[in-house]
């Protein structure tokens, strides 16, 4: 086959092609496939249109456009999708030639197979491209129910993490302040403790002074005593030594000199003062006897 009749040939199935998807979406593809199915959701479609069920998971137009992965894994379920429902691998394109627009000859080819094998399924063109259509809304419409849940439970999170926050925040705060409450039930305690041994402090001295003040005292009553004493003790020895003396002075008469001569009588005699009489002191040896003598008595008596 010559070159430009290959060339004729490939233009004729991509045109069948094109009609085809027309036909059977609704949507005019022109030439340019790979921008019409680029994230693989209208391919995963038309499987699910031919045996629903195929491809269980499909990522929406939406996300497959702004994130490479989730396109690329729309185009490795419908591959797989393809083959399940019959397409053989011969008729199949590689993910990565597709992501790259390379070889449109092989994504005709399959398209192509996969009208051949719709129309074993009794899926005509005009008349199961709402089906399709139909499908790719479904999928839009969950994903958005996906993406309002998902910002939903985002939302409810938020509000769960700022309650607890909040909760936080107060428990922090009323932690704070019954450690505040103790710092100042410690500080009243501290203070009522140093009161207390300023209290007993004073007391010890009014009790040390009161003490001093009594010792002194009775010190200065045993003074006052033994003062006494030496004074009483100074004065019977001065009266001892008075008597003494007044003896020594006393003449002694004999009995020749009773009787006074004339001389004698005729003279007067010195007044001499009679000094007072004192009565004896008892004995302290028979006080004690006297007193003996009565304990004595005084118990035999109560015995009888």
């Amino acid at each position: 086959m010559s070159a430009s009749a290959y060339a004729q040939r490939e233009a004729e199935e991509a045109e069948r092609a094109r009609l085809w998807l027309q036909n059977l979406l609704g949507l005019d593809v022109e030439h340019d496939f790979f921008e019409a199915l680029g994230d693989g959701v209208l391919l995963c479609s038309i499987v699910n249109t031919i045996k629903p069920g195929t491809i269980p998971k499909v990522n929406p137009s939406g996300r497959a456009k702004k994130n490479k992965a989730k396109k690329m894994d729309n185009i490795n379920n419908f591959i797989n999708g393809a083959r399940r429902i019959g397409v053989l691998k011969s008729y199949l394109f590689e993910v990565e030639e597709f992501v790259a627009h390379k070889r449109p000859d092989k994504l005709i080819k399959c398209l192509l197979k996969l009208e051949e094998v719709a129309k074993k399924n009794g899926i005509e063109a005009g008349v199961h491209g709402e089906i399709v259509l139909e499908f790719q809304r479904q999928v839009e419409e969950e994903d958005l129910k996906k993406e309002e849940a998902h910002r939903l439970e985002e939302e409810a999170k938020e509000r769960e993490r700022e309650e607890k926050e909040r909760e936080f925040h107060e428990r922090m705060k009323k932690l704070d302040e019954d450690l505040e409450k103790l710092r100042l039930d410690e500080q009243k305690r501290l203070m009522a403790l140093e009161e207390a041994e300023k209290d007993m402090q004073k007391r010890k001295e009014m009790i040390a002074q009161r003490e001093k003040a009594e010792r002194e005292k009775k010190e200065q009553q045993e003074k006052e005593r033994v003062e006494r004493e030496k004074k009483a003790r100074q004065e019977r020895e001065a009266q001892k030594k008075a008597q003494e003396d007044k003896k020594a002075a006393t003449p002694v008469q004999t009995p020749s000199s009773t009787t006074p001569s004339s001389s004698q009588t005729s003279q007067p005699r010195p007044a001499v003062s009679a000094a007072p009489k004192q009565a004896p002191k008892p004995s302290p040896s028979l006080s004690l006897g006297f007193c003996h003598f009565f304990f004595f008595f005084s118990v035999r008596f109560q015995k009888t």
